[in-house]
């Protein structure tokens, strides 16, 4: 029954706490970046204008915002002294502070939900949830201790102390599942990297290759540039000539062919910026953490094509 299973997960957190060299062990239904999990309606107090409205559901115990890292912003996390006989309290990320209570001090205010009523008692920093690509969603995290029905299925936690490694406290960890509760069977032993290599996997895989044919066609483009600039050097070499002759200097030449080739480069650069922000959308599926409308790496891309285009066309200039 509920009642066991949530007997069994905490006594296997609090088994997995003393192996040597955990920092903090902690358990949830759902982990991040694993995809699915609980998304359901919420009740906002104060705000009558909110109908039919859902946020992710994080059911987990004490430690677990700990033990991934994320940032508390104002109030408290979830603790052991949230009981079941105790007022239910929820923790909240910034997503579901900005999207419900814009300019408003979330804590202490009610979220109503399934299992009734609870308590905003802290806002922590937004952490990926189902993937990488996904705007950030509104979440509630809630204390296991404090509901009335326990998944079967849980993820256990554990934060590595520094210079520990995690791969040998997965073993610990097996043998003192197997130990505490031998009924248990662990479907998966992991670690948050591998996690994330995994999500990450498909696109990195394209991300590799795009970045190939990038340094290919900016190869090609350098020398396509080269060979139009070699080309109108050579065609207009008996011009400069007669005009060196008469006592034009070798840096006017040098310069008039390289402008030439600048104005390629340019109106390229130019077109590509602008194919670039008309395919903002597909770009966006394979961009974390940056804008695919990013001023630095556009100014960025701009700068290098921009070099490699002015090197190419110096080179028939100078000859």
């Amino acid at each position: 029954g509920d009642a066991e299973r949530r007997e069994s997960i905490t006594r296997l957190v609090a088994a997995l706490s003393d192996i040597p060299g955990v920092r903090t062990a902690a358990a949830t239904q759902q982990l991040p970046l694993r995809g699915g999990g609980y998304n359901l309606p919420v009740v906002i107090e104060g705000r009558s204008d909110i109908h039919g409205m859902s946020t992710e559901y994080r059911i987990v115990t004490p430690g677990y915002l700990e033990a991934l890292g994320v940032v508390l912003r104002t109030g408290r996390l979830i603790a052991e002294t949230d009981r079941r006989d105790t007022e239910r309290v929820v923790v909240i990320n910034e997503a579901l502070a900005r999207t419900f209570f814009p300019g408003i001090d979330p804590i202490g205010r009610q979220l109503g939900d399934d299992a009734g009523s609870a308590r905003v008692i802290g806002v922590v920093g937004n952490a990926v949830e189902r993937s990488l690509n996904d705007v950030t969603p509104p979440v509630r995290y809630v204390a296991l201790s404090q509901m009335p029905w326990v998944d079967a299925a849980q993820s256990l936690l554990l934060r590595a102390a520094p210079n520990v490694d995690p791969d040998g406290l997965l073993d610990l960890a097996r043998h003192t599942i197997a130990e505490i509760a031998p009924g248990v069977a662990v479907q998966e032993l992991t670690t948050m990297r591998r996690i994330h290599d995994r999500a990450v996997g498909s696109a990195r895989q394209v991300m590799v290759l795009l970045s190939f044919l990038t340094g290919l066609a900016l190869t090609l483009g350098a020398v396509g540039i080269y060979g139009v600039l070699a080309h109108f050097a050579t065609r207009h070499r008996r011009d400069w000539a007669i005009r060196s002759a008469l006592g034009l200097s070798s840096a006017r030449v040098i310069l008039h062919v390289v402008r030439h080739g600048a104005v390629l480069v340019g109106s390229g650069i130019a077109i590509g910026v602008a194919a670039a922000v008309g395919l903002t959308r597909l770009l966006s599926q394979l961009l974390y953490g940056v804008s695919s409308l990013d001023p630095v790496a556009l100014s960025g891309a701009a700068l290098a094509l921009l070099a490699v285009g002015l090197l190419a066309a110096f080179v028939p200039a100078w000859r």
